[in-house]
């Protein structure tokens, strides 16, 4: 009894927040022409891909066979592979080095207390950079990611259309 009431609240909330976040996209386009062939056959480009890898593991000898838009499995893998995170380790080394380097002058030049204030203002900036950095990179990486998500292939010529 308490149960069912918590599963109906849950799904209110679920279906609040998919539409907050306007992930309403299914798995098909619906009324949309393929602006190269006319067609209107579309499939969503991450079942494209995962079952396109499927097909890799299981056979790799049937790789090169034609799939959707005359490309072979290979070729899907490499044109629709999802957006990766890029890494923010230089970005922190481009300022993390000249940084510890001017608390270091700093440090040997005027001695214990400025040189030690120099270190902790280089730590402090370097931290700051990081942080602001990894979520440059994160927001950056979520909406490629989305982007992604919501992007379609036309099975007859291979055109890729966004929803």
């Amino acid at each position: 009894m308490a149960g069912d009431e918590i599963r109906r609240i849950e799904a209110v909330f679920g279906a609040i927040s998919k539409i907050a976040a306007g992930e309403d996209v299914g798995p098909e386009l619906s009324d949309a022409k393929c602006p190269r062939c006319g067609n209107s056959d579309f499939a969503k480009v991450a079942d494209v891909y995962s079952d396109a890898v499927g097909r890799i593991q299981a056979d790799p000898s049937q790789a090169n066979v034609e799939r959707i838009g005359g490309l072979n499995d290979l070729q899907l893998v490499q044109k629709l592979r999802p957006p990766r995170a890029k890494s923010v380790v230089n970005r922190v080394l481009l300022v993390a080095i000249p940084v510890g380097a001017i608390a270091y002058y700093v440090y040997s030049r005027f001695g214990d207390t400025p040189g030690q204030l120099a270190i902790v203002g280089a730590a402090i900036i370097t931290v700051i950079v990081l942080l602001t950095s990894m979520r440059r990179v994160s927001d950056d990486h979520y909406h490629r990611r989305r982007r992604w998500d919501r992007l379609f292939i036309c099975r007859n010529c291979g055109q890729l259309v966004s929803a």
